[in-house]
């Protein structure tokens, strides 16, 4: 893109469209050069489509800084200044909660968290994939146990019966669910679902994330529909994602994942 005058080439940078790893190129260079090395150098004098010297009064209220999390190239007095890392004030939610999980704080540039309706798009796909299974064993074992029932004055063990029948649907339809997104999340990073959606679960640091936690998160989602059955407060699993600033539902909260768009 290009060529910019120096007005247009600033609003890039203020708008986080050229950060610190941006490959950029101006007359009088030999070959592109990340913007994070290229910045600090003058400019060729008269050169209309050159690089301005973003820090004009080094030390002073002009001086500028990259975020080290959006790449952005802000003021100082715009940044927090953190064991030498300086982080933006959008970025700082994010930024603490993986120091706080206990991730190394590293760049997380290009890293878009997914939103509630991209999620629930990939949900919505992953349910249609998974209900003819799950409804087909379920029926099949109802039609099997029903068949041999009889119901008599006197007997109680046709009733004992339907209560385990009620049991055995639920065990079914919440084992086939967390089986899938175990092997897929472990396996891929992404039910398919996920996949059509373009999104991937990962780690706080944006790596891939293990079968044992693929399982934990499973079985906490387990818990959340098995509450929704019961008390809408299994609801919040979900629903929290929508403001959340990294738009983690609730499992994520608890295992330590992220949903992001590949």
């Amino acid at each position: 893109m290009g060529p910019f005058d120096d007005a247009g080439f600033s609003a890039l940078v203020e708008q986080g469209r050229v950060t610190a790893d941006t490959l950029v190129w101006h007359e009088g260079m030999p070959d592109w050069g990340a913007y994070a090395a290229v910045a600090p150098a003058a400019a060729p004098a008269g050169d209309p489509s050159a690089i301005a010297e973003p820090s004009a009064a080094p030390g002073g209220a002009a001086a500028k800084e990259f975020c080290s999390q959006c790449g952005r190239y802000l003021p100082r007095e715009e940044l927090l200044d953190y064991e030498g890392a300086w982080v933006c004030a959008d970025c700082k939610p994010a930024f603490f909660q993986r120091i706080l999980e206990g991730v190394e704080a590293i760049p997380q540039v290009g890293l878009q968290y997914a939103g509630f309706w991209i999620r629930f798009a990939a949900k919505f796909i992953d349910g249609l994939i998974l209900a003819l299974p799950t409804i087909g064993l379920a029926f099949g074992l109802m039609w099997l146990i029903l068949d041999r029932l009889t119901f008599a004055p006197g007997r109680h063990d046709a009733f004992e019966l339907l209560i385990f029948l009620q049991i055995l649907i639920q065990l079914i339809a919440q084992t086939i669910p967390a089986t899938y997104t175990t092997l897929m999340h472990g396996r891929y990073g992404a039910t398919v679902g996920k996949m059509a959606c373009g999104l991937r679960v990962v780690t706080p640091d944006g790596g891939k994330i293990s079968y044992k936690r693929a399982f934990a998160r499973a079985m906490v989602e387990v818990g959340a529909n098995l509450l929704m059955m019961f008390y809408w407060v299994g609801v919040i699993d979900y629903v929290v994602a929508a403001f959340d600033p990294q738009k983690r539902a609730g499992h994520d909260h608890i295992c330590g994942t992220r949903v992001i768009r590949k």
